[in-house]
């Protein structure tokens, strides 16, 4: 899914329901062990920039295993979220 925040800035979202194969672990309900992928935001983000994948590349990589906390504080840091995005719509 993709988040859209109020100033503009978006990032992809994913956790393990989303598959094998995601940077994710743990549980919704256990927000403490809470871990997602963030991918491909629109700005470089400097409470993100410690998990980067490739930190040459600041919005063309992931950022695995991202604290559900530190999430938070980035959505809040742009103002919350006003959309997100399930699908990719017409491609």
């Amino acid at each position: 899914m993709w988040i859209i925040c109020k100033d503009g800035f978006e990032m992809s979202l994913i956790d393990q329901d989303d598959g094998p194969h995601a940077y994710a672990s743990g549980s919704v309900d256990n927000k403490d062990d809470y871990l997602v992928e963030i991918g491909y935001p629109t700005q470089v983000d400097s409470l993100l920039v410690p998990y980067a994948e490739d930190k040459e590349y600041p919005t063309q990589t992931v950022y695995p295993y991202v604290p559900w906390a530190r999430v938070q504080d980035v959505i809040l840091k742009h103002g919350g979220p006003v959309d997100v995005k399930t699908t990719l719509g017409n491609i």
